[in-house]
């Protein structure tokens, strides 16, 4: 099935899950180290960058995504990289249930 679909069509998705999974990976490193009271800007700042860029991407893309203006995708990124920081500072100091205190 998928040597029938144009490989740039493909190759666009394979993209936008690549920098999705990398943006996920940063946001579970950056709760690992805020949990644990070590530096987490390491992995939070570029976590609300990659935010903010799938968000665009796929707010943008007219042939994969919603098709919407530049302009107005980057403000629906930056909102959404604002709001995932938020969500990320007020949540991610809460102790976990069931975990020990000094790990």
């Amino acid at each position: 099935i998928l040597s029938q679909v144009d490989f740039n069509i493909i190759w666009r998705y394979f993209g936008w899950a690549n920098q999705s999974l990398a943006t996920i990976v940063l946001w579970a490193g950056a709760a690992y180290l805020i949990r644990r009271k070590r530096f987490h800007w390491i992995c939070t700042l570029p976590a609300i960058f990659m935010t903010a860029v799938c968000v665009s991407y796929i707010c943008y893309e007219p042939s994969m995504g919603f098709g919407m203006g530049i302009d107005i995708s980057n403000i629906i990124g930056v909102v959404a990289a604002f709001v995932a920081f938020v969500a990320f500072m007020t949540l991610g100091r809460r102790p976990v249930a069931g975990a020990p205190e000094n790990v």
